[in-house]
């Protein structure tokens, strides 16, 4: 197959960085630019992802518009001013303590304390038992 030559412009200093990439590699700039190529074809796409920068400005102007609309409910509502402790304490007042739910849904057995000092004989008697083993 016939070669033909292709002229690419490159900032100096970008072709000398990907000259020592391809010599870290083992390969010349021809080899790359012709790896490059063919990967190209045969996938008939890019060998990465090419993307548009006002994905990225329309994402941010969405997260602002919701950032603002939370701080006009929050003025509306009066929550504008409080600190991080005073909604971490109303949070904390609208649900039951941790324990409670899981004792609730039936998670947590209560034993009392002297059930923790235990002989070995004990231990396996429970074991073999199919008790719960205290934790």
């Amino acid at each position: 197959m016939k070669s033909v030559n292709v002229t690419v412009r490159l900032d100096e200093e970008t072709k000398k960085e990907f000259d020592i990439f391809c010599d870290n590699v083992g390969i010349n700039i021809t080899t790359a630019f012709n790896m490059f190529i063919k990967a190209t074809l045969r996938n008939r796409a890019l060998p990465f992802t090419v993307s548009d920068s006002s994905t990225k400005q329309k994402a941010r102007k969405e997260l602002k518009e919701a950032f603002s609309a939370a701080q006009r409910e929050s003025a509306v509502n009066g929550t504008d001013n409080m600190t991080l402790d005073e909604i971490n304490d109303i949070i904390a007042e609208s649900r039951p303590e941790t324990g409670e739910r899981q004792e609730q849904a039936g998670n947590i057995k209560h034993y009392p304390t002297e059930s923790f000092i235990m002989t070995p004989a004990d231990f396996v008697a429970q074991i073999q038992s199919n008790d719960a083993v205290p934790n």
